[in-house]
């Protein structure tokens, strides 16, 4: 006979679990929006940093919630180079693979300008800084949408 030693009270709990450990001194503050260009470049990605990393395991886990410059084409008038800060949502797979800079890739950036969003090559993030212009259409487009700003708080945590 087997004598079934049901001794299984030793589950031992100091009545506390993780879900009902809190702070009570929580102090509602308002979160700190970015306001100038300085502070939005300290998380914008350039071309050059962006061919360095695409191939490592934690570049997405990186680039999401940065920024980029990116040029979307011509002005049809004066032929000048147009371009947009966008913020980058998420990293994707592209239909072909094309040369960043120096390295070969199907990588896309799934970024956001105001409201809109699309997917963009590495190829066409710029390595130059954002501009007044491009940073103040950015705020408009933002404001625009309904769009919050990044915090101060979200800045120190991207550098």
């Amino acid at each position: 006979r087997r004598s079934s030693s049901s001794s299984s009270s030793s589950s031992q709990s100091d009545g506390e679990s993780d879900t009902e450990r809190h702070d009570s001194k929580k102090t509602v503050k308002k979160a700190m929006h970015l306001e100038t260009r300085e502070q939005l470049e300290k998380i914008r990605l350039s071309r050059f940093r962006m061919d360095r990393m695409c191939h490592l395991p934690i570049f997405k886990k990186t680039v999401i919630g940065c920024f980029v410059r990116l040029g979307i084409g011509q002005n049809n008038a004066t032929g000048k180079d147009v371009y947009r800060c966008c913020e980058i949502l998420d990293v994707c797979e592209t239909a072909k693979v094309y040369r960043v800079m120096k390295t070969s890739t199907n990588i896309g950036l799934k970024v956001r300008h105001g409201k809109d969003t699309r997917v963009f090559r590495l190829q066409f993030v710029s390595n130059s800084e954002l501009t007044d212009t491009e940073f103040m259409k950015w705020k408009i487009a933002c404001e625009e949408g309904n769009i919050e700003l990044p915090t101060l708080a979200h800045i120190q945590q991207k550098e």
